[in-house]
């Protein structure tokens, strides 16, 4: 009798893999920043590692969260807490260009030598699915690229950079910085630094976004480097608050990434983001994906109907329903 016994590759992947998120906590922005590495947290199927840039004063409430985290997670999440840091004979200029500390995510290639690779995220994105979803795309970069990243936008009527930019950007529309994967190590070869004090020099009389504007002058004349993600993977108010839906693959197959920028969260133009926020925010890990989070977003989105995005609220919740009952969390 033969018998025939099925291995389960995806776990035993899962099961030995360590994603590496980074984020940068600055200003007024330490909430929001633990609720985006609590998503990442709830939904998880393998061990996570942060890597938290933050200003000196935050560093010991971060540390109190991330080591409750750590406890309920039975130490599968580990974390390290490291200070602001920029070049030294321009840190002024650095500090300053946009928001406070949005730059540091340009050189983390150099902050972290020891690190192969990290997906950055911005503050105020929340995740809707495990993160190891996020990582496998690693798996897909070709031999030239290096970073995965998103459009700015979806259509050419409403997009910034094709309206405003006097610089040159990637593609036609440009890319939002705010979700990154980054090969540490293909960038370091390839002389990251370097290449954005030169465009740094080069454009900074035309640079209204910051790192933003860096990143895209840099891959308009680097397009090879870059592997574009789906806007499901950076999903943001300006895909639905105009009456449609820009974004069709996320209403197709749903949100992976949601992102409340300009303080959607925590505002009511946009209830139905900043109600996934609440939900998530109150949620106890001792009482189950299903219950704490699924249920309840099921129940009151559809009741929201204040803005068009409200309209989607079950493309918020689509992967999510697939997940929980795959993964039974």
């Amino acid at each position: 009798m033969v018998i025939i016994i099925r291995i389960d590759v995806y776990h035993i992947i899962r099961k030995n893999l360590t994603v590496q998120l980074a984020v940068v906590i600055c200003g007024t922005r330490l909430q929001e920043g633990l609720m985006m590495l609590k998503s990442a947290a709830v939904f998880t199927l393998t061990k996570l590692h942060f890597h938290v840039f933050a200003e000196d004063h935050l560093h010991i409430p971060i540390r109190q969260r991330l080591n409750e985290i750590s406890v309920i997670s039975q130490n599968t999440i580990t974390y390290d807490v490291l200070p602001i840091k920029f070049p030294k004979d321009n840190a002024d200029i650095w500090k300053k260009l946009f928001k406070p500390c949005s730059c540091q995510r340009l050189f983390l290639p150099y902050l972290l030598k020891k690190t192969d690779s990290l997906i950055y995220l911005d503050t105020d994105i929340l995740f809707m699915r495990p993160p190891e979803d996020l990582w496998n795309f690693f798996n897909k970069f070709n031999a030239t690229q290096l970073v995965a990243v998103s459009p700015e936008g979806e259509d050419i009527r409403t997009s910034w950079y094709n309206k405003f930019a006097q610089h040159p950007y990637y593609g036609k529309l440009g890319i939002n910085s705010d979700v990154i994967l980054m090969n540490l190590t293909r960038m370091r070869k390839a002389n990251w630094n370097d290449k954005v004090t030169k465009v740094y020099q080069k454009y900074r009389s035309s640079i209204v976004l910051g790192d933003q504007d860096i990143l895209n002058a840099i891959f308009h004349f680097h397009p090879e480097m870059v592997y574009v993600l789906t806007c499901a993977w950076n999903y943001r108010p300006d895909h639905c608050r105009y009456g449609r839906n820009d974004c069709k693959h996320a209403y197709k197959n749903g949100v992976s990434l949601l992102h409340g920028d300009r303080q959607t969260f925590h505002k009511n133009d946009f209830p139905s983001f900043r109600i996934v926020y609440e939900v998530i925010q109150n949620y106890d890990f001792k009482t189950g994906v299903t219950r704490g989070i699924y249920n309840p977003l099921k129940r009151i989105l559809p009741m929201v109907q204040k803005s068009y995005c409200s309209r989607i609220w079950e493309s918020m919740i689509m992967i999510l329903k697939r997940y929980r009952r795959e993964h039974k969390l």
